[in-house]
């Protein structure tokens, strides 16, 4: 059974970056950027992606990088090469693991999204029940 932090990197690792109903990656990242993670500002969403990944507690090897992602590991390396620069991962001599920083960046940016969840909802529920009232109101 995973942890919610590991759940909370699940449903980062899950955003496909457009607002629709699970929020927006690339807002919530910059949010938590100009909250101090300012090496964010410099990583795409698949390198944010790639760390929810490695902070999910899903197996972080050459499949499950291929189910998730839809590129080759060669092409990753350079991803995963700035996730280290930055200090997010650290390489343990076989694979790379999410530091203590990256797991807070993570654990921030899916909080993030969550909040904006919340908000988009509300207000999608919201206009549905006016629609509703008036639809109902006019029969």
């Amino acid at each position: 059974m995973r942890t919610p932090d590991e759940d909370l990197a699940y449903d980062v690792l899950m955003r496909d970056g457009t607002w629709g109903m699970t929020g927006c990656l690339a807002e919530a990242q910059a949010c938590v950027a100009r909250r101090g993670h300012d090496c964010l500002d410099d990583l795409t969403q698949l390198h944010v992606r790639l760390l929810a990944l490695m902070c999910s507690g899903l197996p972080c090897n050459d499949s499950s990088i291929r189910v998730h992602f839809n590129s080759d590991l060669a092409g990753l390396n350079e991803q995963l090469e700035s996730l280290e620069d930055a200090r997010y991962v650290e390489w343990n001599g076989t694979e790379y693991e999410a530091s203590a920083l990256g797991r807070e960046v993570i654990r921030q940016t899916g909080i993030e999204m969550l909040h904006m969840d919340r908000f988009r909802m509300t207000g999608d529920l919201q206009r549905s029940e006016r629609l509703l009232n008036k639809l109902e109101r006019g029969k």
